[in-house]
């Protein structure tokens, strides 16, 4: 539901903001969502079994370390600039 939000309402109102900078935004971040979005699910579909992790503990929780980091780093940046932005639209 959020990634459908961002991509229905919030980055078309950057790209059609008529500012060059917000657009840009707009598109950095959309770019930026479907990569980690991939990655989400490409660590979901490699994990979704409980004898997987439990084959490899060590590479699970590498993995969600870095996946989780960069989802909470992104949306610590959503809420810093980019919905600030979203809102003086």
């Amino acid at each position: 539901l959020h990634l459908a939000v961002e991509d229905r309402v919030v980055y078309p109102a950057f790209a059609s903001s008529g500012r060059p900078e917000l657009a840009a935004m707009g598109r950095f971040y959309q770019e930026e969502m479907g990569d980690l979005s991939r990655k989400y699910t490409e660590f979901a579909t490699r994990w979704n079994l409980a004898n997987r992790v439990a084959n490899n503990p060590a590479g699970f929780r590498d993995e969600a370390n870095a996946i989780f980091k960069a989802l909470f780093l992104r949306t610590k940046r959503e809420e810093s600039e980019l919905y600030p932005a979203y809102a003086r639209l």
